[in-house]
């Protein structure tokens, strides 16, 4: 769930960025569809069992989002992404001419993410149990 959330993100914010962008996001998209392949190889080739295989694929898939996150914020600092949402903003108060823009209400959000917050928790957890 958070994956889909952080992907939704990133498509939103590679709108706002010339098209090139969007054409190195889902070329991005493609390489880690590439690098689940090459873990599963390296996977059946180290002769892993099932346990220690899904331990190490959960911790890299938390390591990929942890790192998703951090570049996320540091692209959102940058003088180029500023300078492109400066101006999608510019451009979409140019087109409104006048008409209020709806504001995008987080509570759903809220409320889904406070009940399922101790199930990552309880996920890793059992995964520590089996080694």
């Amino acid at each position: 769930m958070v994956a889909s959330f952080i992907q939704a993100n990133f498509a939103g914010l590679a709108s706002l960025l010339p098209n090139q962008i969007m054409h190195l996001m889902v070329t991005g998209q493609a390489m880690s569809g590439l690098f689940a392949v090459i873990a599963q190889i390296l996977s059946l080739a180290g002769n892993w069992s099932i346990v220690q295989s899904t331990f190490v694929y959960f911790v890299f898939a938390d390591t990929v989002i942890l790192g998703t996150l951090v570049i996320y914020f540091i692209t959102t600092r940058t003088r180029f992404f500023q300078y492109h949402n400066a101006l999608a903003n510019f451009e979409s108060e140019s087109t409104d001419s006048g008409t209020q823009q709806s504001s995008f209400d987080l509570s759903a959000f809220k409320i889904v993410f406070e009940k399922v917050r101790f199930l990552p928790v309880s996920v890793f957890h059992r995964e520590l149990t089996y080694f």
